[in-house]
């Protein structure tokens, strides 16, 4: 696969040490430097800057965020080289690969069309481009450009922070956004996205990696074209989705048996749009991105507010799969401990925040470590990267955990959040070659202690 490297200031090149043990290892696309990227790292999509400001549907780089799980300040900062629309309410998550190696997520190739703005933009604006002129996000905001003038793009990142963005996509998400990108070993992936309505141009995709529809005859094939979809992954072999509308005016999770490499109709619902409950005790659910701890525990990032308009239950939903049902249960919401959570700036909580949009987490014990990224009204309002343990085994709140908020993002024009993610690890290979260099460098100080 083709990755650009980005360079960083102070890392600690070891390509030296790497270059004398690769005659002891024998593989194909060994990486040329080591990981720069820390494992049991967050890594947040970070759109616009906070020392500067950023207008409203204006293309932005998609900045990727180092932190430690414990806080304080930015590790690394990695500019991706893939654009952004600043404040999209509803693009930016992030994501690992099935098999950890690859931090995933989409965004627009603004340059890629060689001829510039064509018909596609003209005819769902009745604007009045003269044709092969360059995109400008002065006049279409990004995530309304016609997708055959602005390629939609699927990313794949590397631990050692090297960008795959050779994924374009000029026939699916017209004039919406991309939202969600999933891939299991970073070879194939499934896209997630809205768009005007048009026929096979919205829902679920799936493709290779590196399939580019400008330059090249291909397509991505549909999987579920049926309604707007949001976050998109895979858990124990099956595919899933999160939508907040549909054909039918359903929110909620879809699961797929397996993982479809042709048109398929999801097997369950597997978060009713009653939300698990019934008797005028139904909640207004607007989910977007989950997180299952195991098989019968799955956190929801709900953003609040949802379309309908009607007050929600904002915040991470805990819901479990009751064996005797057979069916999935909200057991119960957090949300930080404040008088208000919804459009109130709060001590500890910024302006607007109504719920979460992402979400990530692990085990340990029999503590679920969870961390989201705040959804705000407003989508360039200031939002945050948070975190809360949980009891996985608790069905009711156990009333004493509380939300640490661990980077606020400066909102209002300057920089916000959007996905997170833990960092991606080395390929197996690029592992053993760490060892082996590792190694060199232990023989080399004892002979020069001996």
């Amino acid at each position: 696969m083709a990755f650009r490297k980005q360079s960083h200031a102070g890392k600690t090149n070891l390509s030296a040490v790497l270059a004398a043990a690769v005659v002891a290892v024998s593989a194909a696309n060994v990486w040329a430097t080591p990981a720069s990227f820390t494992a049991g790292d967050l890594v947040v999509t970070t759109y616009g800057n906070s020392t500067a400001s950023t207008t409203g549907g204006a293309l932005t780089p998609i900045i990727l965020t180092e932190y430690s799980p414990l806080g304080g300040a930015a590790v690394l900062t990695d500019n991706t080289g893939v654009d952004g629309e600043y404040g999209s309410n509803s693009e930016g998550n992030v994501q690992l690969s099935g098999n950890g190696q690859y931090l995933t997520f989409d965004g627009y190739n603004a340059t890629a069309a060689a001829s510039g703005i064509q018909a596609g933009t003209d005819a769902y604006y009745g604007l009045s481009y003269t044709h092969g002129t360059p995109y400008s996000d002065s006049t279409v905001a990004l995530a309304q450009s016609a997708s055959s003038d602005v390629p939609r793009v699927a990313v794949l990142v590397n631990a050692s922070e090297q960008v795959n963005a050779t994924t374009n996509l000029n026939d699916i998400f017209n004039v919406e956004n991309p939202r969600s990108l999933y891939s299991a070993t970073g070879s194939t992936f499934y896209i997630s996205g809205q768009s005007d309505g048009s026929a096979n141009s919205e829902g679920i995709f799936t493709g290779t990696v590196g399939l580019n529809t400008v330059t090249s005859a291909g397509t991505p094939t549909p999987v579920d074209t049926a309604a707007a979809t949001r976050f998109v992954t895979a858990y124990n072999g099956n595919l899933y989705y999160s939508a907040d509308t549909s054909a039918t005016g359903v929110t909620g999770i879809w699961e797929f048996n397996g993982l479809p490499t042709s048109a398929a109709t999801p097997t369950t619902q597997i978060v009713p749009a009653n939300n698990g409950k019934s008797g005028g005790s139904e909640v207004f659910y607007s989910p977007d991105g989950f997180y299952f701890a195991n098989s019968t525990t799955l956190y929801v990032a709900d953003t609040g507010q949802p379309k309908t308009g009607s007050a929600s239950d904002g915040g991470i939903q805990k819901w479990t799969f009751n064996t005797s049902t057979s069916k999935w249960v909200l057991d119960y919401t957090l949300t930080p401990t404040l008088s208000t959570w919804v459009s109130s700036p709060n001590a500890g909580q910024n302006a607007d925040e109504t719920g979460f949009e992402a979400i990530t987490g692990q085990v340990v014990g029999g503590t679920v470590d969870l961390y989201a990224v705040s959804y705000t009204l407003d989508g360039d309002d200031p939002d945050g990267l948070y975190s809360i343990s949980d009891t996985l085994s608790a069905t009711t709140n156990p009333g004493n955990e509380s939300f640490t908020e661990l980077e606020t993002a400066a909102g209002d024009g300057g920089q916000i959040f959007k996905g997170v993610s833990f960092a991606p690890v080395p390929e197996p290979t690029t592992l053993a070659l760490l060892g082996v260099g590792s190694l060199l460098m232990l023989r080399r100080r004892n002979r020069r202690n001996a």
